[in-house]
């Protein structure tokens, strides 16, 4: 059995940067343990010159920094082989491994009870000038079942498949996986944790999407199929248990993005071989819009290639590639090119190496200077140049790649348009806690509410998604409320009793009576509420600081919030009353004209549609008929708002006619 082990000689920080190299030659060529130098073997190069040789190569190509060679190590197992075996099985292995690009030392052992044999070789290739790259799995993959083939030949034991653990390290390439995979997260929590009325809710939303949590810790999340857990609180503070309620209860500072008067451009002059490529990125951007009901994070690895699809879709716009047969004809001029250079490059080495050895006085040396001088400024040209050709050829390859998985999938020809709203599946079933039949108890116990049993599990059907829709009226709506709102302050402030009454007072006050005392019948904007509170602190002679009036202006909005819950509540019980029908048996759309859900404040929704099920004894433990039910309200208020906004554009166009 023979175990094979790799080390990396690196540049020395003091003297010869190559000293490390220099030293390990000589170490493997020891008289005393190499029979005299008999067991001493060298590819392209000689063992008493190899140094040398090797420095050439370094200054030929222009790499004589940072590492300097690698040291190969095959051990046997004490006398299990001959002198003659582990010297063949070592030149063996270094020929099949180094390929014949590198100039190699190689020496077997016989100092130790295991007979052991070394392998040195320069770092940089005499024949390309790349340096050597020993990848993440080198190892497992490539060298050591060299070894264990070469040692089956001679009826050795070979190392079982099961020598290596799996590495708790990543590869340059798996770390900056886990780094995408990580701002996906976080965006997909920020997202989430807006778009949540609990932090039930906000769980619930990203198990939809398809993360996974790490049982027992707090908020520790990864994508399926990934390898580190990220904790939400320490790539973002606003997800820390001291801060996480709070973004809850701001419903008024979710960010809305309003898009109107939006101009169709056609994309023209598209090859229908060009139109796969942009299909594909246009379904990456597809499964990152709809990511609930498509399960994005399971596809985690699919949206990182966007940015490789878009780059390959642009190479072939700007090289103007429109065919199968467009693209592999630049393959092929690609390459001559490349090939052409390398030729060149070749040639200029060359002649920078005669020049350099014929240089016999300090004149030849100044001469050798200045054409050296000259030779170089064309050679990082053609080095740029090379780099250009094969990272365009890299694009060309993948999309060669990428074009035979193409024939694999069936592509519709109609796809759904991009939203600029995503559809957020809501939350809607409560746990129930000391189920009162009165108004008051629903709206006290409204804080206590869990919106889902944390013993079930999420991976529920959901039906139809919710899509929060903003249309450009809406913005009108927003632009005019701006203009009101110096009138909606006025209505409130002269709703106020005359009767100013003591801060001391003001203080011991609910926040429920607080906005009720201001007037707050219906649901208002948050700077409507700081701006009446402001006027009350105002008028009781009270000065606050800007601490103390958002801490009152929360206050007051939950309040009215619970306010406006306890009177709908009230107002839909009485209506079932007069009706005379159960609340279960209403149709959809009397429930939705009912209850009246905000689109963008789904906190105020759950409340009211908690309340509701508790005072009219909605039986809740069939949390599939609650969840249809809610989604369905949900969803008919969206269509109601919609016509809404439909028929006052009409409206509008018949005015203006």
């Amino acid at each position: 059995m023979a175990i094979t082990k790799i080390q990396c000689l690196n540049e020395a920080h003091t003297g010869n940067p190559a000293a490390h190299l220099k030293n390990a030659l000589s170490y493997i060529q020891n008289p005393e343990k190499t029979e005299e130098n008999v067991m001493v073997g060298s590819i392209n190069c000689l063992p008493d010159t190899a140094f040398e040789q090797m420095m050439d190569t370094k200054v030929t190509f222009g790499k004589t920094n940072k590492r300097q060679g690698y040291h190969i190590i095959i051990s046997f197992a004490p006398g299990e082989a001959t002198e003659e075996q582990a010297l063949d099985i070592v030149a063996r292995f270094a020929q099949e491994y180094l390929k014949d690009k590198y100039e190699a030392v190689y020496a077997v052992h016989n100092d130790k009870k295991h007979m052991h044999g070394h392998i040195v070789f320069n770092s940089v290739s005499f024949e390309t000038g790349m340096k050597h790259e020993c990848k993440k799995g080198e190892w497992k993959h490539r060298m050591q079942p060299i070894t264990n083939r070469l040692c089956k030949e001679y009826g050795l034991s070979i190392v079982p498949a099961e020598y290596v653990k799996e590495p708790k390290n990543l590869s340059r390439k798996e770390w900056e996986r886990e780094q995408c995979f990580r701002k996906m997260i976080l965006a997909d929590a920020e997202f989430c944790q807006s778009q949540a009325g609990s932090f039930d809710h906000f769980i619930f939303l990203m198990k939809r999407i398809g993360y996974q949590f790490e049982y027992g810790k707090y908020l520790s999340v990864k994508v399926p199929g990934g390898k580190w857990y990220h904790e939400l609180d320490k790539l973002d503070e606003r997800f820390s248990k001291e801060k996480f309620r709070f973004y809850l209860d701001m419903p008024f500072s979710r960010p809305r993005f309003v898009v109107g008067n939006t101009v169709a451009i056609h994309k023209r002059g598209i090859t229908d071989f060009q139109m796969k490529y942009y299909r594909r990125i246009y379904q990456a951007r597809m499964v990152e819009q709809r990511r609930f009901d498509k399960h994005s994070a399971y596809l985690a690895k699919e949206l990182e290639r966007m940015k490789q699809l878009q780059e390959q879709y642009l190479f072939l716009v700007n090289n103007n590639i429109k065919t199968v047969e467009g693209l592999v004809t630049y393959q092929v001029l690609g390459e001559r090119d490349v090939e052409k250079i390398s030729e060149r490059q070749q040639e200029l080495y060359q002649q920078n190496r005669a020049r350099k050895r014929s240089c016999k006085t300090e004149e030849d040396i100044r001469d050798y200077q200045i054409w050296h001088m000259g030779v170089q400024a064309e050679l990082d040209e053609l080095k740029a140049e090379k780099k250009a050709l094969n990272k365009n050829l890299r694009i060309a390859e993948g999309c060669v790649e990428e074009y035979k998985k193409f024939s694999m999938l069936d592509f519709s020809t109609s796809e759904d348009e991009i939203r600029n709203s995503i559809e957020v599946p809501e939350y809607p079933y409560a746990e129930e806690k000391n189920i009162a039949l009165s108004v008051n108890d629903a709206v006290s116990d409204m804080e206590d509410i869990s919106v889902m049993n944390e013993s079930e599990d999420y991976d529920i059907s959901l039906g139809a998604e919710v899509c929060e829709q903003i249309s450009a009226e809406d913005t009108m709506d927003a632009t005019v409320g701006d203009a009101s709102e110096a009138n909606n302050v006025e209505k409130y402030v002269g709703d106020r009793p005359d009767d100013k009454g003591s801060y001391e007072a003001y203080k011991k006050m609910t926040p429920m009576e607080k906005a009720q005392m201001h007037g707050f019948r219906e649901l208002n904007s948050y700077d409507t509420v700081r701006s009446v509170v402001q006027m009350k602190f105002l008028d009781m002679g009270h000065i606050a600081d800007v601490d103390e009036l958002l801490e009152e202006t929360d206050l007051i909005y939950k309040g009215m919030c619970e306010l406006v819950v306890k009177n709908k509540t009230e107002e839909v019980l009485d209506e079932i009353k007069q009706r005379g029908i159960a609340f279960d048996d209403l149709p959809v759309i009397e429930k939705a004209r009912m209850l009246q859900f905000q689109p963008d404040n789904n906190s105020y929704n759950i409340q009211l549609y908690s309340a509701v099920c508790k005072v009219c004894g909605v039986d809740t433990s069939d949390e599939d008929k609650i969840f249809e039910d809610y989604q369905a309200i949900y969803e008919k208020t969206l269509e109601m708002e919609q016509e809404r906004v439909i028929e006052r554009k009409d409206g509008d166009r018949e005015r203006a006619r």
